[in-house]
């Protein structure tokens, strides 16, 4: 049995390291997802749709949002068909 009181894990070279990692993975989806709303907001405005806000794509899924640029991408190739 341990005896004592353990060190808080983010004192420990372990824990900083897991941090890391965490932040890391983090900010690389946090720069995905963005990357997914910046492109669903722009084929909204090329279709002439209302935009959804920034924060209110930034509560879907990361599968919602794929989603939802599967459609725009969609509409946007009927519409691109529709002009030739």
């Amino acid at each position: 049995m341990i005896l004592g009181k353990l060190p808080d894990l983010r004192e420990t070279q372990s824990g900083r390291d897991l941090i890391a990692i965490g932040v890391e993975q983090g900010i690389e989806r946090g720069i995905a997802k963005g990357s997914l709303i910046g492109a669903i907001q722009t084929c909204q405005k090329i279709l002439g749709q209302n935009c959804d806000s920034n924060a209110d794509l930034a509560r879907k899924s990361m599968e919602e949002l794929t989603t939802m640029a599967a459609e725009l991408q969609a509409s946007l190739r009927s519409r691109l068909a529709k002009l030739q």
